[in-house]
């Protein structure tokens, strides 16, 4: 057998670029693959005509490389390298395993946990972690409630149900007693005309008895269906029909607009009456009305004597009453205060600490820390702001079967001062009075009748005994939609003493803060750059470096 000897050159030229176009074919087909999963990942089509392309490509790819070297696919199931690969695959299992079981673990702690364990938000506004009223309200289900979200198949349907699903995953982290289900409402017509629903995109909260309607997706709208679900009885409130530097129905072009307090009452599910007059109701029931609110009067209009007479007796039959003061309204009445130990000393207090005040005024005062209260006890590092606030002051003998607790103080580097005449004979002017009361001075202040045990009626609200509660605050402007816009605080203030003084204390807490929406606009050419940059480029370079690095090292 003769052999030529220059065919063996010629055969090992053949084999090596036999070897280098499998070589080619096989790392080609790998990228394709690669790059078919992210594309499946990304937009979550496997198998529209870009995925097909991707993924016949790689398949086509893999088997030129397994038929034009057969040793090649050999090797690389029994060699050493895949061996070790193996041996890391089973190792990254592990790894993997251990940590589903902490997080299974983590899961179960946090659901019995009253607040968030190992956990940090860093945004402002801690805008992904629900807040202290959403936990209490789902830790709170004393039986099992089963979220229903209605929504339908369209893009931005899906996009809904997405938020409404990432919400409701964390509700369920602090509860094994709310269980969420979704439902296409065209398929399950019955149930959704069972529930009266005329739309796609809300969430029914259904408690087997009754069931909530949250109209949006949002934390607000959840924990107040929840709330809304769990109070078996919905109590009102009523705002005294007199003049008032404030206005609650955002009618006025004169009053200060306090909007958002009148639908802070809707939202914590209180029936808010129509402005209670006492020219056509001369007394005030504590069967119909569960809260009275009393507005500040103009300067010279201080409440007549027939609303003191209504309110005194209101509260002597266990009546509720809120008193909003202000050292720029008219006078409370002194009367009334003082039956319960109270009285308002009619100056300002004012700060000349930078670290005390939100605006520049030296009256524009921020509290962050509060006296020790069941209205303050989630408001700890929330801020409150005020306009012009006077102080409340307390007796210093108490007053026989009555508690008198301050929750909104001033700092300990507050001043009074008094308003002074200028040269016009205009008050406008502020001054310093040592003799007046001393830092820290009291903003709010409650009054409680003392019945042995009252504290321990948490379950249900009908068991509490009705015993008068006043609240009396001493800012008006902490309660207009200007300082409630800048900070959310004093609407929860708000509430907390609405909330106190009508003995739902299991509603006390800090409330959903609205999102910011933070957008980046890109044309549809960026938004393309970004995903061919992320999807291919980026995936190919690293593969194309892993291969450089491959044939070097060959």
């Amino acid at each position: 057998m003769s052999t030529d000897p220059q065919s063996v050159p010629a055969t090992a030229e053949l084999s090596s670029n036999r070897a280098l176009i499998a070589n080619a074919a096989g790392w080609f087909g790998l990228i394709m693959l690669i790059g078919y999963l992210l594309y499946w990942g990304v937009t979550g089509n496997n198998f529209d005509l870009p995925a097909k392309v991707l993924l016949i490509a790689g398949l086509l790819a893999i088997g030129t490389f397994g038929l034009m070297n057969p040793q090649g696919i050999i090797d690389i199931v029994s060699g050493k390298g895949t061996r070790n690969i193996l041996s890391t695959v089973l190792l990254l299992a592990l790894g993997l395993g251990i940590i589903v079981a902490l997080n299974i673990i983590y899961g179960e702690v946090v659901k019995r946990a009253p607040t968030p364990i190992l956990r940090t938000d860093l945004t402002e506004g801690q805008q992904n972690s629900l807040s202290p009223q959403s936990i209490r309200a789902v830790q709170e289900l004393t039986g099992t409630v089963t979220a229903y979200g209605f929504f339908g198949t369209t893009g931005t349907e899906v996009s809904q149900q997405r938020d409404a699903e990432n919400l409701l995953k964390e509700y369920e982290k602090y509860s094994n007693k709310l269980k969420v289900v979704f439902v296409n409402p065209d398929v399950a017509l019955a149930q959704a005309n069972r529930y009266g629903l005329t739309r796609y995109d809300v969430v029914v909260f259904d408690n087997g008895v009754r069931h909530e309607t949250a109209d949006s997706t949002s934390e607000e709208n959840f924990t107040g269906a929840l709330l809304r679900l769990r109070s078996s009885t919905q109590k009102t409130v009523a705002i005294l029909n007199v003049p008032s530097v404030l206005d609650f129905s955002g009618s006025s072009q004169q009053a200060l607009a306090a909007t958002l307090v009148r639908k802070g009452l809707d939202t914590e599910n209180y029936t808010v009456l129509p402005t209670y007059n006492l020219v056509v109701s001369p007394t005030i029931s504590v069967t119909d009305v569960n809260v009275m609110i009393v507005p500040p009067s103009p300067e010279n209009q201080p409440l007549p004597d027939n609303a003191v007479r209504a309110l005194s007796d209101y509260l002597d039959h266990g009546g509720h009453v809120l008193l909003i003061g202000d050292p720029l309204a008219a006078p409370l009445p002194s009367a009334l205060l003082q039956k319960y130990g109270l009285s308002e000393a009619r100056g300002i207090i004012v700060d000349q600490d930078r670290n005390s005040l939100w605006g520049n005024s030296p009256t524009q005062i921020v509290a962050l820390t509060y006296p020790s209260s069941t209205i303050t006890r989630d408001m700890n590092n929330v801020p409150t702001i005020y306009g012009a606030a006077e102080p409340i002051v307390v007796a210093t003998t108490t007053i026989t079967g009555f508690t008198t607790t301050p929750y909104i103080q001033s700092s300990s580097t507050a001043q009074y001062a008094v308003l002074k005449a200028d040269a016009s004979g205009n008050q406008s002017q502020l001054a310093l009075d040592p003799n007046g009361p001393q830092a820290p001075m009291n903003i709010g202040v409650t009054v409680e009748q003392t019945v042995a045990d009252t504290g321990n009626f948490t379950s249900t609200e009908t068991t509490k005994p009705q015993v008068t509660r006043l609240a009396v605050l001493g800012d008006y402007d902490m309660l207009s939609d200007q300082l409630i816009s800048q900070a959310p605080g004093n609407l929860d203030m708000f509430n907390n003493t609405v909330n106190w003084l009508s003995q739902s204390e299991e509603r006390i807490s800090v409330r959903p803060k609205d999102t910011t929406p933070r957008q980046l606009t890109m044309t549809e050419q960026q938004q393309s750059l970004i995903a061919w940059s992320t999807i291919v480029f980026l995936p190919v370079l690293v593969l194309l470096g892993g291969g450089l690095v491959w044939w070097r090292r060959r």
